[in-house]
């Protein structure tokens, strides 16, 4: 029994780790693309680190760039990213797909980013 429940729990965080440690390091990212957006009030340099922020976190390829909106007013600025994690399950040779939807919001008065999701 002890030995079904822990293989049952490998196998869960085998297959659904890698997707859920993405959107967590994507947190940590759109952190920093408000604080860089706060620090230049530039949509520009805020995209720039969104690349960057990508890059050195190694996010999977499932999450691109253009998976991000950015609204961007003089008052604030707000980045909505929606992406589809694609889950391969070796022994049933099935994919799955498990979405993901998080928002960031910094406006010009904020002392942090607001990271939602």
């Amino acid at each position: 029994m002890i030995g079904v429940v822990a293989f049952a729990v490998f196998a869960t965080i085998y297959l659904v780790g890698p997707s859920q440690w993405d959107a967590f390091q994507m947190r940590d990212v759109l952190r920093d693309v408000g604080w860089k957006w706060k620090e230049t009030y530039s949509a520009s340099a805020a995209k720039q680190e969104l690349s960057v922020g990508m890059r050195s976190k190694n996010i999977s390829l499932d999450i691109e760039e253009k998976d991000c909106i950015f609204v961007d007013t003089q008052n604030y600025l707000r980045v909505e990213c929606e992406w589809d994690a694609y889950i391969y399950v070796p022994v049933l040779d099935k994919e799955y797909v498990r979405s993901f939807s998080m928002e960031m919001y910094m406006d010009r008065d904020g002392d942090k980013p607001e990271v939602a999701w």
